[in-house]
């Protein structure tokens, strides 16, 4: 009869425990889309850096830019610069690549203008929870797909950032194997995403600094213009 008490009492401590580390979850889902109801606007430079290796495949990119963000009532325009440097490694053989992107979220849908080698390529898609900066929005996508797990707080740039991970419930060959996202405490926003592969090895991070909260943001800035000779591809209509 105690054997049988101790694993209740044991069974009893697990369920609360599991409890717990939901509502911690939760709580802090409404701790993060509170602080992001508070602020219009950021701006801030942002680094990325990707890597991937494919046996004697290799490829590694490093860049850094801008992002601007503002909305108003549930509009969300968002744009981004880039200037990437990608080094391409076939065995002994190496290829450097310069490119630039601009993203442009105009609240109605995104556009990406890229050029690689002097060639422009513009296109128009439909808008990504993860892009507007919304995180109950983006709660609500990754967690169709995701389970999610609230990690340990972690300081960025000198930020404080709420860290939840999103592990895909279903893995698909090249994609991530995890990634996790670091939620500014202050403003909301994920400043900074780290994803991960199937070794647990990171594979692409992006990292914002210098962020500025609520200033003013010229809104000529979230309007997208191709530029002359540059086809903008529609690609709206053929996602899902």
């Amino acid at each position: 009869m105690e054997r049988r008490s101790v694993y209740a009492a044991l069974a009893g401590v697990l369920l609360v425990c599991a409890a717990a580390t939901a509502e911690d979850l939760e709580s802090v889902q409404k701790r993060i889309i509170s602080a992001f109801d508070k602020h219009k606007s950021m701006t801030a430079k942002v680094q990325v850096a990707t890597q991937h290796d494919a046996g004697e495949v290799k490829v590694e990119a490093k860049g850094e830019g801008t992002v601007e963000w503002s909305r108003s009532g549930d509009k969300f325009c968002v744009r981004q610069e880039l200037a990437l440097t990608m080094l391409q490694k076939f065995g002994e053989q190496e290829n450097k690549v310069e490119t630039k992107s601009l993203t442009i979220v105009d609240g109605e849908a995104a556009y990406n203008l890229s050029e690689i080698m002097g060639q422009q390529m513009a296109v128009k898609t439909n808008v990504d929870p993860r892009q507007t900066g919304d995180p109950k929005a983006m709660f609500a996508q990754l967690a169709k797909d995701n389970e999610l797990k609230l990690l340990p707080d972690e300081e960025v740039n000198g930020r404080k950032t709420f860290v939840i991970s999103a592990t895909p419930k279903e893995k698909s060959p090249g994609a991530p194997a995890r990634q996790v996202y670091c939620f500014d405490q202050d403003c909301g926003l994920v400043i900074k995403t780290v994803a991960f592969n199937d070794k647990d090895q990171p594979m692409m991070s992006m990292t914002y600094s210098d962020i500025k909260l609520d200033v003013s943001i010229d809104p000529e800035r979230f309007k997208f213009k191709a530029p002359a000779g540059v086809d903008v591809i529609d690609q709206t209509k053929t996602q899902p």
